[in-house]
């Protein structure tokens, strides 16, 4: 029995051996240059022939190839293996885990990466944390792991270590995606073992050869090359920039000229890499440049004897639940998070509705720390009182309740302190909340709601709480904006605050003179141009854009009725297409009081 016993063991440590043998890096070489490439025998079973789509990097530029698989799956050309690069490395893992093309379309115009990168303050290793991308990326695919994927999907990286190409085609999709998009000083290398991964853009931003590599027979290789950035190159990093795009170009072209049967280069001139609100057009793109290139695509398959019959079968998948996670910020960051927050023009009170929030000359300073399912937020300002704003929360106490406490007091009065402590219920796009609270040592129980509906350039959103003070009377606060758009160009945003609480203060969205926080109502209305008069200014990896300007007319209600009108510009200030800082200044008339007013907003949270 002892001896059975002894024989097993051996018997499953031979396997286990020869299963991750099977799953290592075995090197490859291809006219004189080796390939590192994980799981390489699984590739070489593939029927024959084999068609292989090879999306290039290029930043938000290479949201094009959606476009591309979108024409592709539409005319029925067959794709049996994805190979990927940086940016084309996450639409091709996107689309290899099962993913439909038009779900991935819908994805990638919500832009939710936006909101789930954050900033290195916790290590030198890079500017941006990527865990959550990398986790919601994952979240969404309907197989997680890469050698599951329906199409057999590989992600180019270069190695550190080696010096060699990588391609990764097994693992969990958070822990091994990394390693395609890890641009040095940006985003944190990807360690596996003793290999260092890191974007292999310079030496392959489209990965033809990889493809061919891995066995496939016909090669259609994408290209979302950068336009010519400056005239002059007379800085560092002007001379940095033009050095790499240069490199990226000739080894592209080098690759593409030898391994590529089909070859779809974009013109994308006019869009940047930072560009990805312009998610839709660059699809768009990719679309028709495909489409436009489809008879000689057919021509070359019908050449190799290759069918153009391929069905895809890809059911949508509800992903309801992890986008109104992200929507609410309620997705839980497994690794810690230290965040700064800065603003000045504006007020943020726990205490009170933040959908509108009060204009506010002084500066407002504090942080946001996150680990787990705990968060907490800490504000504070200059101010005689030295007021001190915190929110504590505990994401998903259920799997749709969140607990919150929030108090504000004063440093130079000890005994004063107000709080308010709540259960909030999301559903949909809408939250409902019940709780307590002592405001000015006035104690009340209150339930609220915050809620959304219409189209996301035609939305209304607001919130409302019915409070009950300890004399037992029954009151209520009401905030609400709503945008119209009038044309392409025009949008006109009425917003309302009405408070009769006498408890809970409003938010002061009056643009003119001083209003107190018991005005029991105010109004406003802006009339919005957007029209693109400036062309977004970039500045290395910042980029000024969507620069637009408006009018206004705001009202309040007290004892001598007040008027003030105005005007207004708004911009986002974006870190490699992100969005951390938001830029809004305006100056305004008072008819009451006769004054000009003017005010510079700027809200940084990243």
């Amino acid at each position: 029995m002892k001896q059975k016993f002894i024989c097993l063991v051996i018997l499953l440590a031979l396997v286990l051996l020869n299963f991750q043998s099977v799953l290592a890096a075995e090197t490859v070489h291809l006219n004189d240059e080796a390939y590192l490439i994980e799981d390489y025998q699984r590739f070489q079973s593939l029927e024959s022939p084999t068609v292989a789509v090879a999306l290039s990097g290029g930043g938000a530029r290479a949201l094009v190839n959606i476009g591309v698989l979108k024409a592709l799956i539409e005319e029925q050309v067959p794709i049996d293996l994805v190979t990927g690069t940086s940016m084309g490395s996450i639409i091709g893992t996107m689309y290899g885990s099962g993913l439909s093309i038009e779900q991935i379309e819908d994805i990638a115009s919500k832009n939710p990466f936006a909101k789930l990168f954050n900033l290195n303050f916790t290590s030198n290793k890079s500017l941006l944390k990527t865990a959550q991308v990398n986790k919601f990326i994952e979240e969404i695919a309907p197989y997680k792991k890469l050698e599951d994927f329906p199409t057999p999907t590989a992600l180019l990286s270069f190695d550190l270590t080696s010096g060699n190409k990588y391609l990764t085609t097994t693992g969990q999709i958070s822990k091994v995606i990394q390693s395609s998009y890890s641009i040095p000083h940006y985003f944190p290398p990807y360690q596996k073992d003793n290999h260092y991964l890191i974007d292999p853009g310079i030496v392959e931003m489209s990965p033809a050869k990889s493809a061919k590599i891995l066995g496939a027979d016909f090669v259609i290789a994408t290209t979302a090359f950068d336009k010519l950035p400056y005239k002059k190159y007379n800085t560092p990093s002007r001379s940095i920039g033009r050095f790499v795009n240069l490199m990226q170009q000739q080894n592209a072209n080098k690759i593409l000229n030898q391994y590529a049967d089909i070859v779809i280069n974009h013109d994308v001139s006019n869009y940047s890499f930072m560009d990805f609100t312009q998610a839709q057009k660059l699809i768009d793109i990719g679309y028709k440049t495909t489409m436009a290139k489809m008879p000689t695509i057919k021509k070359q398959l019908h050449a190799n004897k290759i069918k153009i019959n391929y069905q895809e079968n890809r059911k949508m998948i509800d992903l309801t639940d992890e986008f109104e996670l992200l929507r609410n910020d309620r997705l839980i960051n497994n690794s810690l998070v230290l965040n700064p927050i800065f603003h000045t023009g504006k007020e943020t009170n726990f205490l009170t509705h933040n959908i509108l929030t009060t204009y506010f000359k002084q500066a407002e300073y504090g942080f946001q720390l996150e680990d787990g399912q705990l968060e907490s937020k800490v504000l504070t300002t200059n101010n005689e009182a030295q007021d001190i704003d915190i929110q504590l929360r505990w994401k998903q106490l259920s799997p749709s309740t969140d607990f919150f406490f929030k108090s504000k007091f004063e440093v130079n009065n000890n005994s004063y302190s107000d709080f308010r402590t709540e259960i909030k219920y999301y559903q949909n796009k809408n939250n409902y909340s019940l709780g307590v609270g002592n405001i000015g040592h006035n104690p009340f129980l209150y339930a609220g709601s915050q809620y959304e509906f219409g189209p996301p350039r035609e939305k209304t959103q607001g919130e409302v709480n019915a409070v009950i003070s300890k004399e037992n009377d029954l009151t209520a606060i009401f905030s609400q904006e709503t945008i119209y758009n009038l044309s392409d160009i025009w949008q006109i945003k009425p917003k309302v605050v009405f408070n009769n609480t006498k408890i809970i203060p409003s938010p002061l969205i009056y643009r003119g003179d001083s209003v107190q926080e018991d005005t029991k109502l105010q109004a406003g209305i802006d009339f919005i141009y957007n029209h693109d008069f400036i062309d977004p200014i970039e500045l290395n990896v910042l980029q000024l854009t969507n620069i637009r300007i408006y009018t206004f007319i705001d009202y309040k209600d007290t004892f001598e009725n007040s008027y003030t009108y105005g005007l207004g510009n708004k911009t986002d200030f974006n870190l490699l297409g992100l969005k951390p800082i938001d830029i809004e200044a305006y100056i305004a008339y008072d008819n009451h009081t006769e004054n000009i007013k003017s005010l510079v907003k700027l809200d940084y949270q990243f």
